[in-house]
């Protein structure tokens, strides 16, 4: 296995298994060489490495995209036995495919990480790309869930492969995952996650609301990275931002965005439940601090409304949703602002303050800003919920 000496462009796909390589090869691989994705690169600049099984290095190899893709970006492999792949469970099993890529890095480069489900917008990988080159070091975009059998199907039977921001949101409606619509306020069966990655309204071309949980596109990963076990493209891009400025957001579907298949029923280890409340939901936010997340990047992603729309917005219905969404989110923000302050820190100065320390491994499990303070502030207001009633933690917000 070669270095990527010379690349400034890594694109990891770890992919094993029958029906995942299928579906790498028949859906996601044709997005991705759409036009203004991989179609625009040249294999001197760009390498890609698919980490897989004897039997799925085979399969690409023998596919008809194979040669369409070596023209475009030099390809490597990556091959796990058998063994080693039947004896893993596939969340461990992908994060260390990644690391067995990333031991390869020897110098700087634009690392993007892929899975073998990605649904992707033409122009995705250009904006992304654009964004490198202007100095940012992370890359993160809206990504959402779709229902596999019902999505797989239409897309196959459409035969589109480059598809429009405005075609991806038509898709999402018409295939909403289960975990995507538990994360809509608007949605008629009252559905919440309690894993939230969004808050959304739904309109009728599209949503609009805040990601607490985007997808890390593009990472700029330095030369000999350190392993790390698990979470591997979301430590990455923390571990190597020092300012906001280091970050670009896609806000607007038309920037472009990323969707991802799961079977019905598949909950990502979370519950769902029906006929919620909003002030559950705000809770959930709550709850979803204490999870050892690298809190400033997400409350950077959350800062702004994200808009996902097929074709013009209705500004209306667009100013219903924010009022919406606010409804769950604001109190939530309340909470933040009043225990950053209270930590003895401005909460706009607290967001827009430098995200890392000079003990860059802290990181990984880092809860809040660096002096410790509002996560304990944070532990406080978490055992005080615990404490009381519903209706006497609805009254303190």
């Amino acid at each position: 296995m070669q270095d990527y000496d010379g690349f400034r462009n890594l694109f990891i796909t770890p992919v094993w298994g029958d029906d995942f390589v299928s579906e790498f090869l028949e859906v996601s691989l044709p997005t991705q060489l759409s036009d203004q994705n991989l179609g625009m690169l040249e294999p001197t600049e760009s390498v890609y490495c698919i980490v897989t099984s004897k039997a799925g290095k085979r399969q690409i190899e023998n596919s008809d995209l194979f040669p369409t893709l070596r023209a475009h970006v030099s390809v490597q492999f990556i091959v796990y036995e058998d063994s080693i792949i039947s004896s893993r469970g596939s969340y461990d099993l992908m994060h260390d495919m990644y690391n067995r890529s990333l031991a390869n890095v020897k110098c700087a480069i634009n690392c993007f990480f892929l899975s073998a489900d990605i649904f992707c917008s033409n122009g995705l990988f250009a904006r992304a790309i654009a964004s490198m080159k202007r100095g940012k070091k992370v890359v993160f975009v809206p990504t959402v869930r779709v229902s596999r059998t019902s999505f797989l199907g239409a897309v196959k039977q459409s035969g589109v492969t480059s598809p429009t921001p405005d075609q991806m949101v038509d898709l999402i409606l018409r295939h909403e995952h289960e975990i995507t619509r538990a994360g809509v306020v608007n949605d008629a069966s009252g559905a919440i996650f309690s894993l939230p990655h969004h808050t959304l309204y739904r309109m009728h071309n599209g949503y609009v609301g805040r990601w607490n949980v985007m997808h890390p596109l593009a990472v700029r990963v330095p030369a000999n990275p350190a392993r790390i076990s698990l979470t591997v493209d979301w430590n990455y891009g923390v571990l190597n931002v020092l300012n906001p400025e280091d970050i670009e957001i896609f806000w607007d579907s038309d920037d472009g965005l990323v969707l991802t298949t799961a079977p019905e029923g598949y909950t990502q280890g979370g519950d769902i439940v029906y006929h919620g409340t909003t002030e559950q939901r705000t809770h959930n936010l709550v709850r979803w601090l204490g999870y050892g997340w690298a809190l400033k990047i997400h409350l950077l992603q959350m800062s702004e409304f994200a808009c996902l729309h097929s074709g013009p917005i209705d500004h209306q219905e667009y100013a219903e949703g924010v009022a919406a969404v606010d409804h769950v989110w604001k109190p939530f923000s309340a909470i933040l602002t009043k225990h950053a302050t209270e930590a003895g820190s401005d909460y706009n100065k607290f967001l827009n303050s430098p995200l890392v320390t000079s003990n860059s491994s802290r990181w990984i499990r880092l809860r809040s800003d660096p002096t410790g303070l509002v996560r304990g502030a944070f532990r406080r207001i978490f055992r005080t919920v615990a404490r009381v009633s519903r209706r006497a933690w609805e009254f303190a917000l």
